[in-house]
């Protein structure tokens, strides 16, 4: 059970926060308020020279106020210490916060990345709400920007969709007599229309498996869509390869490797669903 109210320090208005487990410093303070509010008597009159005297009644509540501030800061700096607990081959390690790219842990505090092999568990801890809402945050700008990479990559898609046609055009005027002409002009058209999906699948290859994740249960869903794009710009080089020399073994490569593409997709999709609920994510938005 949490409070707060407001107590006099250096007669400013300070707010006082108290828990379960700190009842001793919220009495206190408390107190203090109460006695300079003349709530509870000041101390008694000091006799010196003949002459009464009062002690100064604002020196306990100042005191009070110093201790709770302190106590509040060294709980508050206890709740920001270690929420993650990372354990390695050879070292266990404390952090506030982490991230892994390229295959890197990163911790939040700086040093040497880890290996993200050489990694077996990563445990969490108790989250301050300045962390919780911090995670939150990485975890909300991590799902905004695979939505835009899936856009880009639906895009990529619709240019890319009349592929298979075009393998079989080119394929058929090869293979028929006396159709040099027509097949140097369809040579000249696809191998420059393939140069702006391969633009764009080299693009979508280097961020998927550079992004940065925040946390390690996000991983595979990265790795998956990392060797969907690597096969799918194994085709569109292929098929570029099949336009400009005629050999029939690249068409073959080109459509194997696409077929594979296709197979990574349907993997990333279900682990989509999987981590978000809902298989058809992709389609209209982030996760909440």
């Amino acid at each position: 059970m949490h409070y707060s109210e407001q107590i006099s320090c250096h007669d400013r208005k300070v707010p006082l926060f108290c828990k379960e487990g700190t009842g001793e410093i919220c009495l206190l303070a408390r107190k203090g308020k109460e006695e300079s509010a003349g709530k509870i008597p000041p101390n008694p009159p000091l006799e010196k020279g003949g002459q009464s005297q009062q002690a100064p009644s604002l020196f306990l509540p100042r005191l009070l106020c110093t201790a709770s501030a302190f106590f509040i800061f060294l709980a508050m700096s206890t709740l920001a210490q270690a929420e993650y607990r990372i354990i390695s081959k050879d070292k266990t390690i404390q952090t506030s916060c982490y991230w892994i790219e390229k295959s890197r842990v990163h911790l939040c505090e700086g040093g040497e990345p880890l290996a993200l092999s050489d990694v077996s568990t990563i445990t969490e801890g108790q989250f301050s709400p300045l962390a919780s809402e911090m995670h939150h945050d990485a975890k909300r700008r991590f799902w905004t920007y695979i939505s835009w990479l899936l856009d880009r990559e639906a895009d990529l898609l619709a240019e890319d969709s009349s592929s298979a046609e075009e393998l079989n055009e080119f394929e058929r005027v090869r293979a028929t007599p006396g159709q040099k002409g027509e097949l140097k002009g369809l040579r000249k058209k696809y191998s420059e229309k393939i140069n702006n999906p391969m633009e764009v699948a080299t693009y979508l290859h280097r961020a998927w498996s550079g992004i940065r994740i925040p946390e390690r249960s996000l991983v595979h869903l990265c790795e998956i869509k990392t060797l969907q794009m690597i096969t799918w710009l194994q085709s569109l080089e292929e098929r570029q390869r099949y336009f400009k020399t005629s050999d029939p073994t690249y068409r073959d490569y080109s459509l194997e490797h696409m077929k594979q593409a296709g197979v990574f997709q349907e993997s990333f999709t279900r682990t989509l669903g999987k981590l978000t609920g809902d298989a058809t994510w992709g389609e209209h938005g982030e996760p909440e």
